[in-house]
């Protein structure tokens, strides 16, 4: 962050200033735990907790403090009538007046936008000095913290923009002003908050909101993403893996455990690039081929950018395949950061290209509104063409197992009863087998990966 004054941020939040005005601030953070004396500390209400409970400690540790609440004002704070809006007002000035320059390349999607980002991001830092967004810290907070710690140099940065209800993609795309977008899906996520697919791709679409001129890239394998060819303010760019008139496109696709190898081509030219990434799944070859066309369309020289995709790394539990040390002999693919019915079909498809008999442990998928009986249970019949033995787990996992024929390798377990879905496997694994963890995070797949020992 470049550092500015106290009464910066007051005028820019809209707050009355408290204490010394010129004093700097260095860092913008909403975690206690993450304070450092000159960072300033936003103490937003929440579920579990609220912030503003920690102003006193933070103000002792030499932090600045943004609160919305006169009884706890302190020395060197800034009082607001709503400590969220004062944030992306902040964050907004300071991309304005701060960061001018910086080139931001914002990313969204249904599924695969943190991948992406981490792709993206490992490709522009093969040319540029970058930023980008931490975790997946997307939202109306976490976007507008990462605009305020980009500064030290910075000539571009990568942000995943998400959204938990209409309006939020548009929010932050004003707010970080992108040169080049990138839609990753625009699939069944948050049908519940926005009712139909229509709203979403509204939704999705609205990441231009800030753009002005440049491209977006799109899905060319869509048939409805590609109909939007020649109808945006943006020049349209598109990768695909089966429809060759992509702009990007892949082919000569092999996979070997842990490793996916590609050439990476563009129409109507001769680059072809050949491409390793050390991730399993078609799905990633379409994410890579998003960075890759990404960092091409925006100026990374086409080696460089098929070189960076070489270092890529799965984060946490994202199609995270490994062996666990385990006393057996098993695969293990934890993919249970979260779920979609298009993530979904896409991590049955990995488990489908193992050897070896194969169990699926899933969880329910959330958020997906009217229709969410039937995004299961269509699951749940390719769950059961795929694997040997299905464990399911959550509100709908009775439902999924009545849906299909009668098997006793079947199974079905309750949100509270993962302590027995975890006892089930341990006592049916063997040496050789794969077994697939794949649910949305509250569901806490992890806790039955712990707890098997794996």
């Amino acid at each position: 962050m470049i550092p500015i004054l106290l009464e910066e941020v007051a005028a820019a939040a809209g707050g009355k200033l408290y204490g010394d005005g010129k004093s700097l601030v260095q860092s913008v953070f909403t975690d206690s735990r993450e304070a450092v004396s000159g960072g300033l500390f936003i103490a937003l209400p929440g579920e579990r907790t609220d912030g503003h409970l920690f102003v006193s400690e933070m103000s002792s540790l030499g932090c600045h403090c943004l609160v919305s609440d006169k009884n706890y004002v302190t020395g060197n704070c800034v009082l607001v009538s709503d400590t969220k809006k004062a944030l992306y007002s902040l964050a907004e000035y300071y991309r304005r007046e701060k960061i001018p320059s910086v080139k931001v390349i914002a990313i969204t999607g249904s599924a695969g936008k943190t991948t992406v980002k981490d792709m993206t991001s490992l490709v522009y830092g093969a040319a540029f000095k970058t930023a980008s967004t931490k975790g997946n810290a997307n939202s109306l907070v976490g976007a507008p913290i990462t605009v305020l710690s980009v500064g030290g140099g910075e000539t571009h940065a990568v942000l995943e923009l998400g959204m938990s209800c209409r309006g939020e993609i548009k929010s932050l795309s004003l707010l970080v002003k992108p040169f080049l977008s990138v839609i990753t899906l625009m699939g069944s996520s948050h049908l519940m908050a926005l009712g139909s697919k229509e709203e979403i791709r509204k939704e999705k679409l609205d990441i231009l909101s800030g753009q002005d001129g440049g491209y977006v890239i799109l899905d060319g394998d869509s048939e409805y993403e590609f109909s939007l060819k020649g109808k945006l303010n943006q020049k349209t760019i598109y990768c695909g893996l089966t429809n060759k008139e992509s702009d990007f496109f892949a082919n000569n696709i092999q996979y070997s455990p842990g490793k996916t190898t590609f050439t990476a081509n563009r129409r109507g030219g001769s680059n072809q690039n050949q491409i390793t990434i050390f991730t399993e799944g078609e799905h990633n070859v379409k994410n890579a081929l998003y960075a890759f066309a990404a960092g091409v369309m925006g100026g990374v020289e086409p080696n460089d950018a098929a070189g960076a995709l070489g270092l890529f790394t799965t984060q946490g539990d994202r199609l995270r395949i490994y062996r666990p040390g385990y006393k057996r002999k098993v695969t293990v693919i934890a993919d249970c950061y979260n779920a979609s019915p298009e993530s979904m079909k896409a991590a049955l498809k990995v488990l489908s290209t193992k050897t070896g008999r194969k169990i699926a442990v899933l969880g329910d998928m959330l958020e997906l509104g009217e229709d969410e009986v039937d995004f299961h249970t269509e699951n749940a019949r390719i769950a059961r063409e795929t694997a040997d033995i299905l464990i399911f787990v959550g509100d709908f996992a009775k439902t999924c197992r009545d849906f299909l024929p009668k098997d006793p390798n079947i199974f079905a377990f309750g949100f509270s009863e993962k302590h027995r879905a975890a006892k089930l496997l341990c006592d049916i694994i063997n040496d050789g087998d794969i077994v697939l963890f794949k649910g949305s995070r509250r569901i806490g797949l992890d806790e039955i990966i712990k707890e098997a020992g794996l």
